[in-house]
């Protein structure tokens, strides 16, 4: 009898560990961006249907460690990270959000959000960037 509650005390712990909160109840609204974030990821395209290319990989490390930051005010700051550019790449200006555009600095922009991940798709006439954003 112990045996078997040890063994269900286990498989209970292990359940409980391996349950990951669900993004379910995330919503995309001007609270819940709010925070610092990271870049990860950037992409472009010259069309729709072009190749996307890596430009990611082509940032130079003073700017990956780089943080975005989404203050209440409606307010952003574009801030070095550990490793610092020369000239600096730190910046500031005004964002808001409006259902899933998100504005930076007059500019408009489709945004995906979980919670966690913050996907923003700028569109020009014929090109997209992407730029994906992790909350630190």
């Amino acid at each position: 009898m112990k045996k078997l509650l040890m063994v269900l005390s286990i498989v209970m712990i292990a359940l409980a560990m391996g349950c990951k909160k669900s993004d379910s109840n995330c919503t995309l609204d001007a609270t819940s961006i709010l925070g610092a974030y990271k870049i990860t990821a950037l992409t472009y395209q010259a069309t729709a249907t072009s190749t996307v290319d890596d430009e990611f990989a082509f940032m130079p490390a003073c700017q990956k460690d780089n943080i975005l930051t989404f203050l209440s005010n409606g307010t952003y700051t574009y801030a070095e990270g550990a490793t610092s550019c020369t000239p600096s790449t730190a910046d500031s200006g005004i964002w808001s959000l409006s259902g899933s555009t998100l504005t930076l600095d007059g500019g408009t922009n489709t945004t995906t959000f979980n919670c966690t991940t913050l996907v923003i798709k700028s569109t020009g006439t014929t090109d997209i960037g992407t730029i994906t954003l992790v909350k630190q």
